[in-house]
């Protein structure tokens, strides 16, 4: 059975921003009316509990393993992913929640860090252009950033045009470097469960696109690996007890995922990318991380931290 921390971020974040959403076998009825819960999420601001509700924490690590919590970095916000780019600003993506402006609530957004975390500028929306168009007012989110060797920015993130059937993979690619660039959308073969995929978490590794989420109602996270990082394909499953829900990252050689599971932040280490076993302990008591080494060698982490009561 799936853990539950994992699973009620699944929930709200699926809820929120996909399109209508659909009754899940696996989840047991609410005392909350259907009709008034909708009607609530449709509402701006929100009056229900909601990804809304969340903040981004930073943490820090000498050794990627043990993390001191420190500062929010955003309030409104969640599902965040770090990228230490080849000229050294760290770049966090994360999607937002504005009670300010309505056009700013369920979108993508970016902070920069050009001195290792210290200070951030403010949150800025990105922009996706060309993007298919979808089921009504939906918008593309759980981001995932990486720098490709020709010195571009792809976003990876989940969305689902109006003629697909599940929410899965999707790219835009910002040819420049530039984060306040608009990203171009691309088309490409993605990887198809026949069922909605969500939260991507793409790095690239011994000479490919490796590509890795989870599944809600079960143990089982997918892979899939690409020699462009645009058209991929299914590799083996990969369980074990933790979701890959979060961000992958090189370490000594192989690749970290951290992700959520029963301790919060957990983490597991593949040598290949394809084999992994279960890292002791917890990472921080939280979810959805997103993790980048430093130039000095040290760790800096944001993690999703929600507070239903807010």
């Amino acid at each position: 059975m799936k853990r539950g921390f994992a699973f009620i971020i699944f929930i709200i974040l699926f809820l929120s921003a996909c399109s209508t959403p659909e009754k899940n076998s696996s989840v047991e009825s609410t005392p909350t009316d259907v009709s008034t819960q909708q009607q609530n999420q449709n509402s701006w601001p929100p009056t229900n509990s909601g990804p809304w509700d969340g903040k981004i924490v930073l943490a820090t690590s000498g050794d990627g393993v043990a993390f001191t919590s420190g500062e929010t970095l955003v309030e409104q916000a969640g599902v965040p992913n770090l990228l230490l780019t080849s000229d050294g600003r760290l770049i966090a993506v994360y999607q937002y929640f504005s009670f300010d402006d309505e056009t700013w609530f369920d979108v993508i957004a970016y902070s920069v860090s050009t001195d290792n975390g210290k200070t951030w500028t403010e949150t800025q929306k990105l922009d996706i252009q060309e993007l298919p168009e979808s089921v009504g007012d939906k918008h593309a989110m759980d981001p995932t950033l990486v720098e490709t060797d020709e010195g571009g920015l792809r976003l990876y993130f989940t969305y689902k045009s109006s003629d697909e059937a599940y929410v899965h993979l999707n790219s835009a690619y910002a040819s420049d470097g530039n984060i306040a660039s608009s990203f171009i959308y691309e088309e490409g073969e993605r990887p198809d469960i026949g069922k909605n995929m969500l939260d991507p978490a793409v790095v690239y590794f011994d000479g490919l696109w490796h590509h890795y989420t989870w599944d809600m109602d079960s143990d089982v996270n997918y892979h899939s690996t690409s020699q462009d990082g645009v058209n991929f394909e299914l590799q083996d499953n990969i369980e074990l007890p933790m979701d890959f829900l979060g961000e992958v990252v090189p370490a000594d050689g192989g690749l970290r995922f951290y992700g959520t599971g029963q301790g919060g932040v957990v983490s597991a280490y593949s040598e290949d990318g394809y084999s992994w076993e279960m890292e002791e302990g917890s990472r921080m008591q939280g979810a959805d991380p997103g993790v980048a080494q430093l130039s000095d060698g040290s760790y800096i982490m944001l993690y999703t931290s929600m507070n239903f009561n807010a």
